[in-house]
C-alpha cells in the first residue's frame, strides 16, 4: 500500500511538473522582436568604442614619432 502512495506522489508531481514546464517555456525563449532589440540597443552601446579605439590608435602612432627636444636615437 505504502508504494502506490509513494507512485501516485511521484506521479502527481511529475505530471505538476510537466504542467508547469508548458507554462513558462515562452518566458525563457526570446522572441525574434526582443532579440533584435537586444542586438540594436547593444551595436548602440559598441559603436561608440570603434571611435575610441581608432582615437587611441591615433595617439599611439603620434607618440611613436620622435618627440621636439628629443635625441635621435640613430
Amino acid at each position: 500500500m505504502a508504494v502506490w502512495v509513494v507512485v501516485g506522489i511521484i506521479g502527481v508531481g511529475a505530471i505538476g511538473l510537466a504542467v508547469a514546464s508548458r507554462r513558462h517555456t515562452s518566458d525563457v525563449e526570446p522572441t525574434v522582436r526582443e532579440f533584435a532589440e537586444f542586438r540594436d540597443a547593444l551595436s548602440q552601446q559598441v559603436a561608440p568604442l570603434r571611435s575610441d579605439t581608432r582615437t587611441a590608435r591615433r595617439h599611439l602612432d603620434r607618440a611613436a614619432e620622435p618627440r621636439v627636444g628629443e635625441a635621435d636615437a640613430g
